[in-house]
């Protein structure tokens, strides 16, 4: 098992990243790596569930998926395609096994937040609705950042979700 910084999850058809802060890779480097995670191919996650910043919406913290995805995929982003069983989860550590639908290139934008107190936010996209987490929650830092530049190139993980199982009732301390 590798150990990745980051998982989220979005509302509607839709939901769960997860991101490993690696050095940037080039999209050369990035697509040769996508080949190696192939549609129909089984992943294990075992996370834990925080909220999100907007209603409906998750980021799957302490996570490690199996098989690893390969370090020049860079950061990678699993979206599942459901937040149902992730509802009841919030706090828990929960192990999400699923099998991939799509391998695709995305970004995250690390923006000023829109609640007027210059607070930073980090939003995650995917397909139909962003996701939007705190910088900390996303492994992302905000320093010498700019608002709505520097965005970080992703490799979108899409996942057919078979099953959730609560493995924990609280997440270990990082």
């Amino acid at each position: 098992m590798t150990d990745i910084k980051h998982v989220a999850a979005a509302a509607f058809v839709m939901a769960g990243l997860a991101m490993t802060p690696v050095a940037a890779q080039n999209k050369d480097t990035m697509v040769a790596a996508q080949n190696r995670m192939s549609v129909g191919q089984a992943v294990t996650l075992t996370s834990c569930i925080e909220k999100g910043q907007r209603a409906d919406t998750f980021i799957l913290t302490h996570t490690a998926d199996v098989p690893a995805h390969p370090a020049s995929m860079g950061r990678v982003v699993y979206w599942l395609d459901t937040v149902k069983p992730l509802r009841a989860h919030v706090g828990h550590q929960v192990r999400v096994m699923g099998t991939i639908s799509e391998v695709k290139m995305e970004e995250m934008e690390v923006k000023t937040g829109d609640d007027g107190t210059g607070g930073w936010s980090v939003e995650i996209e995917g397909p139909g609705k962003d996701v939007r987490v705190t910088p900390a929650q996303a492994g992302v830092s905000t320093a010498g950042r700019k608002s709505g530049q520097n965005d970080i190139k992703t490799t979108l993980v899409k996942l057919k979700v078979s099953d959730v199982t609560m493995v924990a009732a609280s997440c270990p301390a990082m």
